[in-house]
């Protein structure tokens, strides 16, 4: 017997009863044969038999391919485009503090080696770019002029004064996390200082180490040294600015010219090693580079790597493609026997 009850809009109800006209059939139970319970416990059992070596052949295989990729991966960072992803705060055995980086990410840790960059607001990391890349290019600095014109176009003189005073409080807050450091005003221009070398800027090493290029001879221990200060990857790789293209441009052009005149007259055979790092170094800065490519190949052929040259032709064509909207003329068997 089934009731229902349904409520109208004009508070009267309908009930129903519903009933089974015949009554309902008896349940019929039944017993689970034993023998085929049996006869399926055997099929199941013969099946994960014949399911397990398959899987451990298939997963060793896998592991074979996963080796093999990783061999050659390690050497494919720069092409892919992934050495980039670096992480300066975490370095083996070795606790990073009071240190800014520019070349890759934008970073900052603290004295207590926490990763600060993030504290570091849009316009905040703006004006300290601004300050500290002007100060490192003449010494001089940057006027307030130029400051208010750069950060704060669209306001009045007097409002662009005080968004100033009052963000170059906060940034030199942020500072005094990292080091000693000094934002003072010069002759009318705003400079950075870096106070007792309390702070590891890798920009001040790097300008500081192409100076030295003009007395001293371009050597291993001197692109070994250069390598290790850029390695990471591109001067400010993701910050974008309309005023920043200037100083890209000076710190690639000095890196892959040096780069290429140490390589050009090196020895391939004896050290393809070291001129494999440099050529991956060079693509950070410059993905469609020919001549980095020339002895990228060759040295990856001399050191018994051949699927990884090949594979490193064929992506920096599609790069090349990608950039130019054109093939790449040179062919592989040109490239790995250029002289």
């Amino acid at each position: 017997v089934a009731v229902t009850i349904l409520n109208k809009k004009d508070n009267s109800s309908v009930i129903k009863v519903f009933t089974l006209e015949f009554p309902p059939n008896n349940l019929v139970v039944t017993q689970a044969d034993s023998n085929n319970f049996i006869n399926s416990y055997w099929v199941y059992l013969i099946f994960i038999g014949l399911l397990f070596p398959i899987a451990f052949y298939l997963i060793i295989k896998k592991r074979k391919r996963r080796n093999l990729h990783n061999d050659g991966f390690s050497i494919e960072l720069v092409n892919k485009n992934i050495a980039d992803i670096s992480n300066h705060s975490i370095i083996e055995n070795e606790s990073v503090t009071s240190s800014i980086f520019l070349f890759s990410h934008f970073e900052v840790i603290d004295k207590k080696g926490n990763d600060i960059t993030r504290q570091f607001t849009p316009l905040l990391k703006e004006m300290f770019l601004l300050i500290l890349l002007h100060t490192f290019k003449d010494g001089k600095g940057i006027s307030s002029d130029q400051l208010y014109e750069i950060l704060w176009e669209e306001k009045t003189i007097k409002d662009a004064r005080n968004n100033y005073s009052v963000n170059i409080v906060k940034l030199k807050s942020l500072l005094e996390k990292v080091g000693e450091t000094v934002i003072s005003k010069e002759s009318g221009k705003w400079r950075f200082e870096i106070v007792n070398d309390s702070i590891q800027l890798d920009y001040q090493q790097f300008i500081n180490h192409s100076n030295n290029i003009q007395t001293t001879s371009l050597d291993k221990n001197y692109i070994e040294r250069l390598l290790s200060i850029i390695n990471n990857g591109a001067f400010l790789r993701e910050v974008q600015y309309s005023w920043i293209d200037d100083y890209k441009s000076t710190v690639s052009d000095f890196v892959i010219t040096t780069m290429l005149s140490y390589i050009s007259k090196a020895n391939i055979q004896t050290e393809a090693d070291l001129i494999l790092k440099l050529t991956n170094c060079i693509f950070h800065f410059d993905l469609v580079n020919d001549e980095a490519l020339i002895f990228k190949c060759r040295s990856l052929i001399i050191l018994g790597r051949h699927a990884i040259a090949k594979e490193t032709y064929l992506h920096f064509c599609k790069e090349y493609k990608k950039n130019y909207g054109q093939e790449f003329t040179k062919s592989y068997n040109e490239v790995i026997e250029h002289k």
